[in-house]
């Protein structure tokens, strides 16, 4: 079986359950500890976010999304005084 990259993961204090979401494909939903979910998230480099009072939320960075990065401020190569 081939993995599935995982995009994010949200623990939920209420009922104790996971949910991880990949990028492509249904989201897979274990019950599991918050140490746990941590675990996971952090195993594959997820980043911690804001989330819903009652749950913690970790997503990738920025660093992955589709988003253009801006384009590096020009440097002026005189040396001149």
């Amino acid at each position: 079986m081939a993995e599935r990259e995982i995009v994010s993961i949200m623990w939920h204090n209420l009922g104790h359950h996971i949910e991880v979401v990949y990028l492509e494909g249904d989201p897979d939903r274990i019950i599991g500890a918050q140490i746990v979910a941590s675990q996971l998230a952090d195993s594959v480099g997820l980043a911690l976010v804001p989330s819903l009072p009652g749950t913690i939320r970790w997503e990738r960075g920025s660093d992955s999304s589709t988003v253009a990065p801006e384009a590096p401020p020009e440097v002026n190569s005189s040396s001149s005084p």
